[in-house]
């Protein structure tokens, strides 16, 4: 017994009793079935296809807002790091400066110091050339005396007396 012969004779027993077969509803047809499926399989894919680009596009947006957070961390790392060290850089100039203007100072006191010894060592030279040259009365033009060679040459003399004298610290 075939497929045919089945609907035969199902279709007869049906009719002699009286029994009417509801028709076949167009969903319920086996390549409307399959269709149906195919299309909700393809609806479903596409829904996980969505799911998984919105997943992958967040975690993407996510991936990327650490990276600009890092990049943001590091740059600030850098320029604190410049600013520390112009900070020590300025620092230093500062420092080379000061030691410069110590030294300058520092030099210019020396020779300011020197200077004034060295006038103090002239003046005390003169005092004591003073103290020890008399001018002889013959050579003295107040006195009527006139300046001779004779009063250039005592008075070399007497330069030089000195000289001696005090280089060896008698005067």
């Amino acid at each position: 017994m075939g497929v045919q012969d089945r609907d035969w004779y199902w279709r007869r027993a049906t009719a002699a009793s009286g029994y009417i077969q509801p028709k076949r509803s167009f969903f319920k047809s086996f390549p409307v079935q399959i269709a149906m499926g195919v299309a909700a399989g393809i609806v479903f894919a596409a829904a996980v296809v969505l799911a998984f680009n919105e997943w992958r596009t967040r975690a993407a947006a996510e991936e990327a807002a650490r990276v600009f957070q890092q990049l943001a961390t590091e740059q600030q790392r850098r320029q604190a790091a410049q600013a520390e060290a112009a900070a020590r850089a300025n620092a230093q100039r500062e420092a080379v400066a000061r030691e410069r203007r110590q030294a300058i100072a520092n030099q210019q006191r020396k020779v300011e110091n020197w200077k004034r010894s060295e006038l103090d060592a002239r003046n005390r030279k003169e005092k004591a050339w003073e103290r020890f040259y008399r001018k002889p009365p013959r050579c003295d033009e107040a006195l009527g005396g006139s300046w001779t060679v004779d009063c250039a040459n005592e008075y070399i003399r007497a330069k030089r007396a000195f000289q001696e004298r005090y280089d060896a610290g008698k005067l």
